[in-house]
């Protein structure tokens, strides 16, 4: 799981630790060039706390959370601070904030998605449909709409797929297989 995403997780955190964790969480870019007194001392904590809070979320250290942060932040960010996904911008935000927000947040989905990737097992995913017959897709509401594009693209490369855009169809073709 990503740094980034561990530190939302805060029903283990003491109150110092929340308090680190929204810090790291709100301004990562800063958090890699500071030094543990100086976070300690932005997020009124202690050195003690920011290295509790650091092995709490699964690094050896300072050093080391600072590394994971710098890998998981995006180099392409067009701004210093992180995005929240559940409300990326305010009623009172002008259009030009809303657009570079979601914009932003865009970047961010798909650093962060590149960040997680097995891509051994995504080569491996792609050689069984390039050596398969044919390729079953399934999905409703939103994944039925990207197995559509899948298939699509799928179609327009000469890879033979399948997909069914009624849920009792999908069904029955699954138990068929």
């Amino acid at each position: 799981m990503l740094l980034l995403n561990r530190l939302k997780e805060t029903e283990h955190f003491s109150d110092s630790e929340i308090k680190i964790a929204n810090y790291v969480y709100e301004f990562p870019q800063k958090v890699i060039t500071m030094t543990i007194h100086e976070l300690a001392d932005a997020t009124y904590t202690s050195a003690s706390s920011v290295t509790r809070f650091c092995r709490k979320v699964d690094t050896e250290g300072f050093s080391e959370l600072k590394l994971q942060l710098a890998k998981e932040i995006n180099s392409f960010s067009l701004s210093d601070t992180r995005i929240a996904d559940d409300v990326p911008f305010e009623k009172q935000d002008d259009p030009e904030v809303i657009a570079r927000n979601i914009l932003n947040l865009n970047i961010q989905a798909m650093m962060d998605t590149f960040h997680v990737l097995d891509l051994k097992q995504l080569a491996r995913v792609a050689q069984m449909i390039m050596d398969g017959e044919e390729t079953f897709l399934y999905g409703e509401g939103q994944s039925l709409l990207l197995c559509e594009d899948f298939q699509y693209k799928l179609l327009r490369i000469g890879i033979n797929s399948n997909l069914s855009s009624q849920a009792g169809f999908q069904v029955m073709k699954a138990a068929s297989q």
